[in-house]
């Protein structure tokens, strides 16, 4: 049997429209081989129900809840047209016996004018202002913002808050009377669940309202249809134990997958941080609702992501980094490729982590170069790597990798402290590594790893492309000039070709050696220049140059030389 969670579902926004997020119960479906609830979950759900019964929610048969009124609605999201943000959101708890009720949410903001690595402006939402972005308050627990609710009448707790567009995680402390939390349990929302269960942080999506500023981030907004979807894994794991000799992971199936595909699926393979799990990229992460957008918006092709979990492998007699790396090739990466209809190709795989599972990225791009066709590093520089003396910086498989990413936020004192991940990027460099680098306005969050993914699969994942280019010899005698035909490929196993243009160059890439005009590229991935223009004497040589498009990157082929 396998336990399918389906992503909630959300309704259109419209000014001056109390909009309540309404949530679908999860479904149970079979057919999945191997794919189970494991202990693991099973522990989450009774942990869940005791905290739920501490905070004075009841949890009732089924009998019983027919005849209790459902949970309010919430949160509730409000165009209200006026500053800071032109929404505000108002959240409730239900819980009329707590002395006191408080809201935990990463909504504290800053700009680059007033932030370093250990300070920030620590903004409310009502203090936002264009440019802010999420930023805690370092060194200062609880970190995030941490407030007050109000009791009504009925016994609901409410606050409400101007916040601006995006996805922030929230959650619920009922009589916590330590200012830093320390030994209470903080509760997700019960009327605004995640898809996999309690005990993780609810989340909340805002719209854009760009007359006062805020960034258009709808590419992170739930959609109504046209999603795919979330489910757990659970597999054999020799190094697993906890619970001994199994694991559980996350898999995406995209909109419309189909097991009988002719060309398989590429599969991106993805870890959390320190202190998540599995769970975290289809939460907190929102990384389903991101990949549901780009898909609609033509941005990416269909891939299978496996969210993966690195805590509890601690038998495989190495470090946790070297377990974790065994479980990936040796066990997540078998039961996948048997399981779903992947490709088994290097070439169709990509690994990313932020922060420790950054880590690990750097770990595999190391000492398992060969298993990845593309790698991204995120939020803790060069952890991970080895030092620079070590002879594996010059194995040349690192300089043929398809795509190498590496980011963070600027204000991130993990990724940015002590010049480490300038550093890395610079032995990249020494070492003729390529790599795409994205540094964003921001700090250890969430807010910067939504990105983060974001442009790993538009600009990087599955995304490299391979150009040659050949010389036809004329094949009637009266005609003496050659054509260049370039052919484009994806180096990646996908159902659209690359489209785009081809443009030919003489003796140089660059202004004034372009011959001819740009060239289509057809169907079959070629595009070619009939009769290249009469030469000076001596050697020369031709170059071709993809344009790229929306779904591959630009690529040039190496020079040939003509006479």
């Amino acid at each position: 049997m396998s336990s399918k969670r389906t992503p909630s579902d959300s309704v259109a926004l419209v000014p001056t429209t109390v909009v309540n997020v309404i949530h679908r119960c999860p479904r149970v479906s079979r057919g999945l081989k191997g794919v189970g609830v494991s202990r693991h979950r099973l522990s989450r759900v009774l942990l869940s129900a005791v905290l739920l019964l501490g905070a004075g929610i009841t949890m009732s048969s089924p009998t019983a809840a027919a005849q209790t009124p459902k949970p309010r609605p919430g949160p509730e999201i409000v165009h209200t047209g006026s500053g800071p943000t032109g929404y505000s959101v108002t959240f409730r708890f239900d819980a009329p016996a707590a002395a006191k009720v408080q809201i935990f949410g990463q909504w504290l903001f800053s700009d680059a004018v007033h932030s370093t690595l250990t300070s920030s402006a620590g903004w409310t939402p009502a203090q936002w202002k264009p440019g802010a972005f999420p930023s805690y308050r370092p060194n200062q627990p609880p970190l995030w913002s941490l407030s007050d609710m109000v009791r009504g009448t009925d016994g609901t707790w409410s606050t409400t808050l101007p916040l601006p567009s995006g996805t922030f995680n929230y959650g619920f402390f009922v009589n916590c009377d330590s200012p830093v939390l320390t030994g209470c349990t903080r509760l997700q929302d019960p009327a605004n669940p995640t898809w996999s269960g309690p005990l993780t942080y609810s989340q909340v999506y805002v719209p854009s309202d760009p007359r006062f500023g805020t960034e258009d981030l709808s590419w992170q907004a739930p959609r109504r249809k046209d999603t795919g979807k979330l489910r757990v894994i659970t597999y054999p794991s020799p190094a697993s134990t906890s619970p001994p000799g199994q694991h559980d992971a996350v898999v995406y199936t995209p909109p419309g997958y189909d097991p009988d595909r002719r060309t398989p699926y590429p599969t991106l393979y993805l870890s959390h941080g320190m202190g998540d799990d599995e769970l975290a990229w289809s939460t907190q992460g929102a990384a389903n609702r991101i990949l549901d957008n780009l898909y609609a918006d033509d941005k990416v092709q269909p891939m299978v992501v496996v969210m993966t979990d690195f805590n509890g492998l601690g038998g495989c007699g190495g470090s946790a980094v070297e377990c974790y790396r065994s479980d990936v090739l040796d066990s997540v990466i078998p039961f996948v490729e048997d399981n779903f209809h992947v490709s088994d190709r290097p070439e169709d795989r990509a690994f990313a982590g932020l922060s420790a599972g950054g880590q690990r990225a750097n770990d595999l791009l190391f000492n398992a170069t060969e298993e990845f066709g593309y790698f991204g590093s995120w939020s803790l520089g060069g952890a991970g790597a080895p030092p620079v003396a070590d002879s594996r910086w010059q194995n040349p498989a690192l300089r043929t990798r398809l795509g190498l990413h590496v980011g963070g936020g600027r204000f991130d004192a993990s990724h940015m402290s002590q010049g480490q991940a300038m550093a890395y990027q610079s032995n990249l460099e020494a070492n003729d590594i390529p790599f795409v680098e994205t540094t964003l306005d921001g700090v250890h969050s969430w807010d910067v790893w939504r990105r983060l993914l974001r442009t790993f699969v538009t600009e990087v994942a599955f995304k490299t492309t391979h150009t040659t280019l050949s010389l036809k010899e004329p094949t009637d005698e009266g005609k003496k000039r050659r054509t260049a035909v370039a052919d484009v490929g994806a180096a990646t196993g996908q159902p659209t070709p690359p489209t785009g243009h081809v443009r030919f160059y003489l003796d140089g890439v660059g202004a004034g050696h372009e011959i001819g005009t740009p060239q289509r590229v057809h169907k079959d991935g070629t595009a070619d220049l009939s009769h290249l223009p009469r030469l000076p004497a001596g050697s020369h040589t031709v170059t071709a140059v993809y344009s790229g498009d929306d779904l591959y990157r630009a690529s040039t082929s190496v020079a040939v030389s003509i006479d």
